[in-house]
């Protein structure tokens, strides 16, 4: 079974061009970027500007923030997830909102009705394995 886990882009950045796991700073998605190593299988980035990022993609910083997914938007990363059997998606509703109707597609945070950050951040701390103690911003 081809699984993806995805999770959501932060608005916290380093300056300049990074690989796309290197990219974002937010303890939100360091710890989101933990759970989605430990597979040890593919993962992306859902970003509100660029789709769906794989990790080793070099992307430079930028300033967007999503608010409503235009169309073209919704089906570049449509059809990269049609190309997998299972999707995890751990983010916020309104990115995961677009693809609730694909029969893949598993929302982890709403599943699991995690409904704030303060939760999300839970939900991620007990679900990553060997989660090594050091200060995240949260």
């Amino acid at each position: 079974m081809k699984v993806l886990r995805v999770i959501a882009c932060g608005s916290k950045k380093r300056k300049g061009f990074h690989k796309a796991k290197d990219l974002y700073l937010g303890g939100l998605f360091i710890l989101a970027r933990r759970w989605a190593e430990q597979s040890q299988g593919n993962w992306a980035i859902l970003s509100a500007k660029h789709g769906l990022l794989f990790p080793d993609e070099i992307v430079e910083s930028y300033d967007y923030t999503f608010k409503k997914a235009p169309k073209d938007w919704i089906i570049k990363v449509g059809t990269i997830l049609t190309q997998f059997d299972q999707i995890l998606i751990a983010a916020p509703k309104r990115y995961v909102k677009p693809f609730m109707g694909y029969r893949n597609v598993y929302p982890v945070f709403q599943i699991a009705k995690c409904k704030g950050i303060g939760y999300q951040q839970q939900w991620l701390k007990e679900h990553t394995f060997n989660l090594e103690e050091e200060k995240i911003d949260e």
